[in-house]
């Protein structure tokens, strides 16, 4: 599109330096071409303007792929304005009717122009088609790299106890959703424990399915009389380990501390913290539970460069998760996919039924004798 404006900001310059040159003249044949010079040049811009115009409401999302080939307009409407002209100097022809002697009239004006602007409009159908306009798609693409989440929720016995509301399991849960919604582009996992592990939801970017899973998380899906913590960082570590996400955590809500289980939490850390993952460790636990300390859930996290932290109530658990939000939160370029869809076709079928009908006005209709 800018081309064109350039074109016309050209021609408009042409335009008043010939007006200016015909006031400054005194000389009346002088004066004389060039007050036909600059009626060309006006309305050659007058003509690259309307047509700026007619492309800029009709196609203002198109885009050129070739676009210094619309400054064969210039060329092209000069040489249209200048075609009287030039006839003089060519072999002298009537263009008529057999019928009926043109003269100056309307007829007679249409025999002689009709055809060739015909051509000059096809020509410049031709020009924009050079020039491929297309349309452009634009999509936005998610990131390729972000943060890949491992939701590891504690579903033993003890969860149902109601000093959170209606009791924290469901909770955490609550919370846990409310933390999904915030992320857009990583992915998130479950891992629910008790007494033993289990993989609710992989890794995915499908949250409407990872809140399906969410949703049916209860106390009971694996054996639930014990707290199994370091078998639960271990299986979460698992499903992390191949990740090609430049931050990998894990957000490990638990009531207790671990009293089952193969594998040592403090061992299971430092084989998190050899992969590069992170651990918050959310001890969701009353205010009336005075003797607990969470001194193994904070060595967890310190193994592995995360951070601990215990909720009283259900404000305190969403606080919490808003705070991690805010700390894992990566900054991504936004990337963009451009479909091109090239509409140059339409351009060369007027083109080329324009040039048939110039021939057929001018070989049947009207007439040349020389």
């Amino acid at each position: 599109m800018s081309i064109l404006l350039k074109i016309l900001y050209l021609s408009s310059f042409i335009f008043v330096l010939l007006l200016l040159a015909v006031l400054a003249t005194k000389d009346k044949t002088a004066r004389k071409y060039l007050k036909k010079a600059a009626g060309a040049a006006f309305l050659a811009s007058a003509a690259i303007g309307l047509f700026y115009v007619y492309v800029f409401i009709f196609f203002r999302d198109t885009f050129y792929a070739n676009p210094w080939y619309l400054a064969a307009f210039v060329p092209l409407v000069l040489f249209w304005i200048f075609y009287s002209m030039l006839s003089r100097f060519v072999t002298p022809a009537v263009s008529y009717n057999l019928a009926y002697i043109p003269g100056r009239t309307t007829y007679g004006v249409l025999a002689k122009y009709f055809s060739f602007t015909l051509i000059c409009v096809a020509l410049a159908l031709a020009v924009i088609a050079l020039a491929r306009p297309r349309n452009a798609e634009r999509t936005e693409l998610p990131p390729t790299e972000g943060v890949d989440i491992m939701l590891t929720l504690d579903v033993s016995q003890s969860m149902d106890t109601p000093d959170f509301t209606p009791n924290r399991l469901a909770a955490a849960k609550a919370a846990a959703e409310n933390f999904v919604h915030k992320r857009t582009s990583d992915r998130i996992g479950i891992v629910v424990f008790a007494s033993e592990p289990m993989l609710q939801s992989p890794l995915t970017l499908d949250y409407d399915a990872l809140l399906d899973y969410l949703s049916s998380v209860r106390i009971g899906l694996v054996r639930a009389d014990s707290t199994s913590i370091g078998d639960a960082i271990a299986l979460s570590a698992m499903h992390l380990q191949d990740s090609k996400a430049k931050t990998k955590i894990i957000i490990l809500l638990t009531d207790g501390e671990n009293n089952d289980g193969v594998v040592p939490p403090a061992d299971a850390a430092k084989s998190a913290a050899a992969l590069g993952i992170k651990i918050y460790a959310i001890a969701a636990v009353g205010k009336q539970e005075d003797s607990f300390d969470g001194g193994q859930l904070r060595e967890i996290a310190e193994l592995t460069g995360g951070k601990y932290y215990r909720a009283y109530d259900n404000a305190g658990l969403e606080n919490i998760y808003s705070e991690i939000d805010k700390l894992e939160k990566t900054e991504f370029k936004n990337l963009t996919m451009v479909d091109y869809d090239d509409v140059y076709e339409p351009f060369l079928v007027v083109a080329l039924a324009l040039l048939c009908a110039a021939f057929i006005f001018d070989k049947l209709i009207f007439m040349r004798l020389p």
